[in-house]
């Protein structure tokens, strides 16, 4: 048995007010007043007030303290009492006498609005709430779907699409049916699922065939990633930073087992060219303008300076001595390690910034030696005796320039002389650190003929011809 009144409200959607004798709510919603019959639990709306008169009927204002129908929810709240449905709407708890009390001269089976819980229950009649079974009218669904339809129950999909199939799967990705062109090999997500019969065929989000569906994150938290196992990811902490890179010259100086992800380089071998590589992608500096084209690397007894003309972004090296050697690597550098064992030792230099590479206690052999840029090795010229290069221009006029390589440190003098050994200019008189210096002689002061250019060490003499021509 239905216990409330079933109402019927117009809407005046695009009206600028209601109908005469109309009473608009909130929410711009049109409600015509009504004749309540109590005794048939009926409503009347072709009845005027005058009517409406009768001890079982009553004239019903909307919005009327009577009325729990009218709709003022649409100002944000409803009031003290009230339930707001799925339309908005708000609703009034009410009480339900079910015998005739002559309470305030109402006849049997009264509605009262105006009753608390407790009185309604100190009277001994029963309370309904808005949402109780009894009132047919609650939490009408009034909802359209994304279809359009009220009270449907179409919804969209994770990709948006109304009433579709795309469905999330384990990484918490939305993975969508779609048609698969395979004479174009492309695929269509936007066909709403009418795949061309003739080159296309329909794949649904979950399908076996589906390559993306039902992915699982890898050990790294990558959606069908490859776990640990990606290039540069030396140390297996799933990220590539400057960690990767101590890890890689661990694996060089150690001589660790073949690690497949730290060869950047793909050429089954982990060196200082890796190294390097892993650099400019952790740095992000990739090829540098001013990477070193070639280096002249300085040898002496117990030291290794190198010089290059750009960026050096590694060396690495491996000597042979005798026991009891030690190793002072420069500490002007990015990372710089080394490992002795027995008679060999392993070093690697990142990123030097001085020229003095590192200094030992005894004399050695370079067995093996690898210098590289940003990208790749480059070409290295090794001096490990005192001497003068061939002037350049020679002949020349009026001026000419010699490079002299100095592989300790010693005190050095470079100075120039006539045939008769006098002594005509001086080019450097004093020590020197191991390395590799320029000269330039400007004979504009002295006639054309032969000169010699003497450069003397402590321990060795070397001496360039030069013929000035004016």
């Amino acid at each position: 048995m239905q216990y409330l009144l079933n109402i019927i409200v117009l809407m005046s959607i695009g009206w600028t007010a209601c109908p005469v004798g109309y009473y608009e709510d909130d929410c711009g919603t049109c409600w015509m007043p009504y004749c309540y019959e109590y005794e048939t639990n009926s409503v009347s709306y072709d009845l005027e007030e005058t009517e409406c008169d009768s001890d079982s009927s009553a004239w019903v204002i909307p919005g009327s303290q009577g009325d729990p129908f009218f709709n003022n929810y649409c100002d944000g709240s409803c009031p003290d009492n009230f339930l707001a449905d799925d339309c908005d709407h708000c609703w009034s708890g009410f009480c339900y006498s079910f015998f005739d009390d002559g309470l305030n001269g109402d006849p049997a089976h009264s509605v009262y609005y105006d009753l608390s819980i407790q009185e309604c229950e100190g009277y001994g009649y029963n309370y309904y709430a808005p949402d109780n079974a009894a009132n047919p009218d609650w939490n009408s669904n009034c909802v359209s779907d994304c279809t359009g339809n009220p009270g449907g129950d179409a919804v969209e999909d994770c990709a948006g699409m109304c009433d579709g199939d795309a469905m999330i799967d384990d990484c918490g990705d939305c993975q969508q049916s779609y048609c698969y062109d395979y004479a174009t090999n492309t695929v269509n997500f936007e066909a709403d699922y009418a795949c061309d019969g003739d080159t296309e065929m329909f794949v649904e989000a979950d399908s076996p065939s589906n390559p993306y569906w039902n992915a699982s994150e890898d050990q790294c938290g990558i959606c069908n990633g490859p776990g640990y196992s990606f290039t540069g990811n030396a140390n297996e902490d799933c990220e590539l930073n400057v960690l990767d890179i101590v890890a890689m010259v661990q694996i060089i100086i150690n001589g660790a087992e073949y690690n497949y992800d730290a060869d950047m380089t793909g050429d089954g071998i982990i060196n200082i060219l890796d190294v390097v590589n892993l650099l400019s992608v952790v740095l992000g500096t990739g090829s540098r303008t001013s990477d070193a084209g070639s280096a002249t690397m300085i040898v002496s007894d117990n030291s290794v300076s190198l010089s290059a003309d750009g960026y050096i972004g590694g060396v690495q090296m491996t000597l042979t001595h005798g026991q009891g050697f030690t190793l002072n690597l420069t500490n002007d550098a990015m990372f710089a390690e080394y490992k002795t064992s027995g008679t060999s030792t392993i070093l690697i230099i990142v990123e030097p910034q001085d020229e003095l590479l590192f200094t030992t206690n005894q004399s050695f052999d370079i067995a093996e030696s690898i210098v590289a840029n940003s990208s790749g090795a480059i070409m290295v010229d090794t001096v490990s005796e005192f001497g003068l290069s061939a002037a350049y221009p020679n002949p020349f006029n009026p001026a000419t320039t010699v490079t002299l390589t100095v592989p300790s440190a010693d005190h050095v003098s470079v100075k120039v002389y006539n045939l008769m050994g006098q002594m005509v200019g001086t080019l450097a008189d004093g020590m020197m650190e191991a390395n590799v210096y320029s000269f330039t002689w400007d004979a504009s002061s002295v006639s054309s003929g032969v000169y010699l250019i003497r450069a003397e060490s402590s321990a060795s003499v070397d001496i360039q011809k030069v013929l000035l021509v004016k």
